[in-house]
């Protein structure tokens, strides 16, 4: 493994997030709007967030890329704002906007997924589908799908922490909901699922102007999760290396899910749980994440 110390981010961080240019790139489907962390490499890292979340919770990591010499984007997800709000935003869609997106940035260098949460579905799916396209891959916060949908139908646990996720089926009273008292609702989630965590005030106000923007289309990759049943022949043991990171109170997805994946990974599959985070485990722990993630995404 290719190592150096795990600096202190010092080009850009969760802290001042309007230092960050937005950049887009065309894809079939419309623009996905990125930050970057402006490394000259013919290799990428793409960092893909989740719901209830933007790009800027990969800021840390994209600066730690940056000490390394790996070049690394955050695009905002299909159906986030400022990138394209149109849908569908099924599971395939996002996945061929980010491979596109590879082709645009790095068409000759070799491809590397960081994904959380949602972001973290799409990790398991191109892992999947696009095995031959993916050099390494890490996944945070969201279990293998396949190990997620049993845990819906045997977990009475798992059924009660995913709640929200039948609320979002019902759009005529969610699409309402969500969006009232400067989305209060948002703030419940984030409080239930890293208990004890306090995000940074700033970072919260961009992420509710992101999502006011954005609404309804982030709901709908709820409504379009079928999406992912239909994809079941895909679920067979990848030969992507794949990192998988998980926090120890994370009050979203249960951490006793994480251990029954190894077999959907022919190759090298390493867990990794961080004591005193929960589900925005980047966020609440970055050293012990980040450079976990840095190391990683550096070894051979």
């Amino acid at each position: 493994m290719r190592r150096s110390r795990c600096r202190p981010n010092r080009v850009h961080d969760v802290a001042d997030i309007d230092s960050w240019q937005i950049r887009r790139c065309r894809v079939s489907t419309g623009t996905l709007a990125y930050i970057d962390n402006d490394v000259a490499s013919s290799d990428l890292v793409v960092c893909l967030h989740g719901f209830p979340d933007q790009p800027y919770y990969h800021a840390d990591l994209l600066g730690r890329l940056a000490t390394a010499r790996l070049h690394a984007v955050a695009p905002w997800l299909p159906g986030y704002a400022p990138s394209a709000l149109k849908g569908p935003f099924t599971i395939q869609r996002v996945a061929q906007d980010v491979l596109e997106m590879h082709q645009r940035l790095a068409p000759s260098g070799r491809l590397s997924i960081v994904g959380h949460d949602w972001g973290a579905v799409v990790a398991h799916y191109l892992s999947a589908r696009f095995a031959e396209r993916v050099h390494r891959a890490v996944v945070q916060s969201v279990v293998h799908p396949a190990v997620f949908e049993r845990a819906i139908l045997r977990s009475a646990a798992q059924r009660r922490r995913s709640w929200y996720m039948m609320f979002f089926q019902l759009p005529w009273l969610s699409d309402r909901w969500v969006g009232r008292h400067d989305l209060r609702f948002i703030d419940r989630l984030w409080r239930d699922w890293s208990p004890g965590f306090e995000p940074d005030p700033a970072y919260m106000r961009h992420l509710k102007l992101c999502l006011s923007q954005s609404f309804p289309a982030p709901l709908q990759y709820y409504r379009q999760a079928r999406s992912l049943v239909r994809e079941r022949d895909v679920w067979r043991p990848t030969s992507v290396p794949t990192l998988y990171l998980h926090g120890e109170d994370d009050g979203c997805i249960g951490a006793e899910l994480i251990h029954d994946q190894a077999r959907f990974y022919a190759d090298r599959f390493d867990v990794n749980v961080v004591t005193g985070a929960g589900h925005f485990l980047a966020l609440e722990r970055p050293e012990a994440v980040n450079c976990a993630v840095r190391d990683w995404l550096l070894s051979e």
